[in-house]
């Protein structure tokens, strides 16, 4: 049985299901697919992190149209009940949360007008731009077990991402990252 499903409000136009493009109705943000979920325990209770893909999802100029939700329960197994302001990211692709500062950081990478910004919730669903960062690893799996309040950006040091080489050969292989700072002095230029 599953714990989360896709919303039952889209509906396809013809038989074909591998037609993502052709629909009636698209439904909310996660009436196609929900998928690459994280659950992370906060405030006493369990967030589930998700996914979402729309029934007849378009192509914009930031790219696929992905959006993140989550789902909260008071235990692991669920039940999981969907938050009522999903989706909670107009942007993204795989999840890469963590805890930060009695908050909940996100890095939304590949997709969507906000791709590549590092953004923060103090609540775990109203999400801010923080900063941005350059060519973030692909489908990124991060080290969780670091002390979430060293700095925010700790949880991107190391951990594992998804290479591609070309269509044939994929695989994944671990990252390595530093934080650059860049001082007043450097972006005004020397005097």
């Amino acid at each position: 049985e599953p714990i989360l499903s896709p919303a039952d409000n889209g509906e396809w136009y013809g038989d074909d299901l591998q037609d993502r493009f052709s629909v009636v109705k698209k439904g909310d943000f996660d009436s196609h697919k929900v998928h690459d979920p994280c659950i992370l325990p906060y405030k006493g209770k369990f967030y589930l992190y998700y996914k979402g893909e729309q029934m007849g999802e378009e192509i914009t100029w930031g790219g696929r149209q992905i959006r993140h939700g989550v789902a909260i329960a008071d235990n692991p197994l669920g039940p999981y009940v969907k938050s009522k302001y999903n989706p909670i990211s107009n942007s993204g692709h795989e999840i890469c949360v963590w805890s930060y500062n009695g908050g909940i950081a996100s890095l939304i990478t590949t997709d969507g007008p906000e791709k590549n910004t590092i953004q923060w919730s103090p609540d775990g669903i109203n999400f801010e731009i923080m900063g941005s960062i350059k060519s973030p690893p692909h489908a990124i799996g991060i080290n969780r077990m670091l002390d979430p309040e060293e700095e925010p950006t700790a949880a991107l040091r190391w951990g594992l991402t998804h290479e591609y080489k070309n269509g044939d050969w994929q695989y994944i292989r671990g990252f390595k990252s530093n934080r650059i700072i860049r001082h007043s002095s450097y972006t005004q230029g020397a005097k």
